[in-house]
């Protein structure tokens, strides 16, 4: 429930998962961006969508603030008038941001995440809540490879998941008709997480070992991580598709299903999370309309993403009904075979491995409006060359295409182009 301070302040408490260190320390949920046109006419379009949206959305200028009676708890502070002046805040046009279409996917991360002008990423939830700035920037730089510009959303992880983005980005559209999302946030949904995920499994991903498990590879780990991204090959994944179906373990698989086997197989993680938006599965407690961090981690391992119908069986597993838990690592042994829980010993040390979906129903990959042509889109990770294991991101990288982001020091070249790949040869970037 939000406290209403005075008639244009609100205070919504945020979850506790959400200032806990694992968003805390994660920068902004970021896209970048290439549109063909006039990055005057970009601005004014912008300035234009951002009133209207922040009108019904006035939460995305809001700020990160310590709880006045709790230190250690943060909320999210913000005021309903919202004008223009508020607008300017957020709109950046930062002529020194230098990124254009021939740089490859690591040159274009590292010069944002080393960029010290106003645009870029949002920062971290811990530097936003020390320096004051709001949740969300708009970031617009021209590209001088083309005479077009670039367009780079971000918006904290705290204040919302990659669900959460692409409900706003979808309001951008040109003629999209914006609408409120549900701030206040459902303080219940932690208990439900883990009754779906396993109390055990919740435990897990949060404890101590595998934390340092993260941190271990991240100060230890020998070399830098290449990036790999190719779009997906439609022909390939029908032929997968055909052939998880034949099996007749599951009546369909998904692209997701696919790419998610495909991937983890490469890592040969023992401990391989599988994000998933959990609003669906709560329909009593959520709506698709609620902003905010719902979303959770599959756990799987050699067994139960050895192939997408293995993945798609842990998937189905608690559709049945609400409240239906996931039989997946360390609860699901008898019906989807899952491996368990790795031990204490074996959690700091053992391979891991992460894919998460930024494709969502709610954005259909275009932005373009007026003479101005949106081209790709790229999901930017904060210096991607030092992430700690291998992790895969599959998205919408135009209105008719989806792609797929591999970072990782063992999975590039043509390890990514066996047999049962279902990506193409072309790449993104």
């Amino acid at each position: 429930m939000a406290s209403v301070v005075n008639p244009t302040r609100t205070i919504v408490p945020l979850m506790k998962e959400e200032y806990a260190f694992g968003f805390m320390n994660e920068a902004g949920v970021t896209t970048t961006n290439f549109f063909t046109g006039s990055i005057d006419e970009a601005s004014t379009y912008y300035k234009e969508r951002l009133i209207l949206i922040l009108r019904k959305n006035p939460w995305l200028a809001g700020k990160l603030e310590k709880d006045a009676k709790n230190s250690s708890v943060v909320n999210l502070s913000f005021r309903s008038d919202i004008d223009e002046s508020v607008v300017d805040t957020l709109l950046v046009i930062d002529k020194s941001l230098d990124i254009n279409r021939k740089m490859s996917y690591e040159q274009i991360c590292e010069v944002v995440s080393l960029h010290k002008g106003p645009g870029g990423f949002v920062e971290n939830g811990y530097a936003i809540l020390k320096s004051g700035d709001p949740i969300s920037k708009f970031t617009l730089s021209p590209d001088s490879t083309n005479g077009g510009f670039v367009f780079m959303p971000s918006i904290s992880h705290v204040a919302g998941d990659g669900h959460t983005y692409f409900k706003i980005l979808s309001m951008l559209v040109a003629n999209a008709e914006p609408f409120s999302l549900e701030v206040c946030r459902q303080q219940a949904f932690r208990d439900a997480h883990m009754a779906i995920v396993g109390k055990e499994q919740y435990a897990a991903v949060l404890s101590t070992p595998l934390i340092m498990n993260f941190m271990g590879k991240m100060i230890f780990g020998c070399g830098r991580c290449k990036v790999s991204s190719f779009f997906v090959d439609p022909a390939k994944v029908e032929a997968l598709k055909g052939l998880s179906k034949a099996g007749g373990d599951v009546p369909f698989v998904s692209t997701a299903d696919i790419i998610t086997s495909h991937f983890a197989v490469l890592t040969a993680a023992r401990f391989f999370l599988y994000a998933v938006n959990l609003r669906s599965r709560m329909p009593t407690l959520l709506s698709d309309d609620h902003a905010g961090n719902y979303e959770s981690a599959l756990l799987l391992d050699p067994v139960t993403y050895a192939s997408p119908a293995k993945v798609r069986q842990v998937l189905a597993s608690a559709v049945a009904k609400e409240g239906a838990a996931f039989m997946h690592m360390g609860s699901g042994s008898a019906t989807t075979g899952a491996m368990p829980l790795p031990g204490t010993f074996e959690l700091m040390s053992c391979r891991l491995g992460m894919v998460t979906s930024w494709v969502f129903p709610c954005y259909k990959g275009d932005l373009s409006f007026g003479g101005c042509v949106h081209e790709l889109q790229l999901p930017v990770m904060q210096d991607s060359a030092s992430c700690p294991f291998s992790v895969a991101v599959i998205f919408r990288a135009d209105k008719d295409r989806l792609a797929v982001l591999y970072v990782s020091k063992t999975i590039f070249g043509e390890t990514l182009h066996g047999e049962d790949s279902p990506l193409s040869r072309e790449t993104c970037v």
